[in-house]
């Protein structure tokens, strides 16, 4: 919740947000309300749900669902994200190492966050700091490839090279 509300400070109204399927980035979707004008555009097959009673402007990719993540993945979702631009994109992964990279084990999901993250202006990682760790099997990029890091707790210090990144306190 609090990573939520970190992140719903960085919609302003009128924007075209990206979201992926995260749970982190879930939590944003039951903020994003608060906001006008706004489009959500986003794989999360629980998106409608979450929006349905927002007024918010919401595009779903559709696409094979991941099993267990609700997660929209594979070329059709991918070919579906190349079709907006956004923004903002907001997404979470699995683990930020201390080395500064971003890594999860769902392969697909990675790939549609990298044609997400392609299409938007900002790029904001919501990260629990309980995601600080070893790398996992796959990685979606570095810290310098993003533009923001939004944390519930301030973890900026175990990453001086990219202070400037992290949403202030």
């Amino acid at each position: 919740v609090i990573i939520g509300k970190r992140a719903l400070s960085l919609v302003r109204d009128g924007d075209t947000v990206m979201v992926d399927a995260s749970s982190t980035a879930a939590e944003l979707l039951k903020l994003i309300g608060a906001r006008h004008s706004i489009a959500v555009v986003t794989n999360n097959a629980g998106a409608p749900v979450l929006l349905s009673e927002t007024g918010i402007k919401t595009f779903v990719s559709g696409g094979e669902l991941a099993r267990g993540t609700y997660a929209f993945v594979g070329g059709y979702a991918e070919d579906f994200f190349r079709t907006f631009r956004a923004d903002v994109c907001f997404f979470s992964v699995r683990r930020l190492s201390s080395d500064g990279e971003l890594s999860d084990n769902a392969i697909a999901e990675n790939a549609v966050r990298r044609v997400m993250m392609a299409r938007a202006k900002k790029r904001v990682l919501l990260l629990d700091s309980k995601k600080l760790g070893e790398s996992c099997m796959n990685t979606l990029c570095a810290l310098d490839e993003i533009d923001t890091v939004v944390s519930e707790t301030d973890i900026s210090a175990l990453f001086p090279a990219y202070k400037n990144k992290f949403l202030p306190f």
